[in-house]
Order: structure tokens, then C-alpha cells, then sequence
């Protein structure tokens, strides 16, 4: 009586078995990664000093996922280097996106809905 089930409820990584087994809906996702050259000054472009700093992944249904979450008042996000030399970079994320307007909202829904219907038609 008035306990929490101690069971996890977001499963942020499910293997294939927990996918077949609960049934998940697997939509198509278009991922984009937002990388970070960390290297050394004068020594950019070398690929094992490339950095994921945030993905950004949206569904065939315009749900849009960011990993890691926007900073707000969180402490920023942390990132060491391997390597002849340990740096630790710290960043943060911001939606800096402007207000959209009603209008252009509706617009934009019926852009995605005919784009949608072509590609996956």
C-alpha cells in the first residue's frame, strides 16, 4: 500500500531481447551529432581527438530528442581527453532557438506532413 515499485521505468538503452519482448515500437530516426575537435593547438583534424558533445536525434513522428539535456541550472557537462595530454573541457548546452509564432507553427506542421508523405510513401 503506497509504495514504489523499485523496477527501472526508463530503459535508456534496450538490448534487442528487451525490444522483442515488450513489444517497442521501432520508428525511423534521422541522428545528427554535434562533434568537438579537443585536440592540441597547431595538431586539429587527428580523428581520435574527436568528441561527441551532443546528439540530436528526431523520429518519422517530429519527436525530437537531445542527449545530453539542455544545461539550464545545471553544472556543465564534463569531457577528459585521452592522450599524451589531459585536458578537461567543460560545456554546456542552451536552447538559444527564437519563440515561434502560432502561424508559423501550423505551417510548419503541414510542411512536415507532406515531406513525411513523400518520403515514406
Amino acid at each position: 500500500e503506497g509504495k514504489i515499485p523499485r523496477s527501472r521505468i526508463i530503459t535508456w538503452e534496450p538490448t534487442e531481447e528487451f525490444v522483442r519482448n515488450n513489444h517497442v515500437l521501432n520508428n525511423p530516426v534521422q541522428t545528427m551529432y554535434i562533434m568537438g575537435d579537443l585536440g592540441p593547438y597547431g595538431k586539429l583534424g587527428k580523428r581520435e581527438d574527436e568528441y561527441v558533445l551532443c546528439t540530436i536525434k528526431m523520429d518519422n513522428n517530429g519527436v525530437l530528442s537531445i542527449k545530453p539535456d539542455f544545461s539550464g541550472s545545471k553544472p556543465a557537462y564534463r569531457i577528459e581527453t585521452e592522450g599524451e595530454k589531459k585536458d578537461l573541457w567543460l560545456y554546456t548546452i542552451n536552447n538559444a532557438s527564437v519563440t515561434v509564432q502560432k502561424e508559423d507553427q501550423e505551417r510548419e506542421k503541414h510542411l512536415f506532413k507532406d515531406v513525411r508523405k513523400d518520403c515514406f510513401s
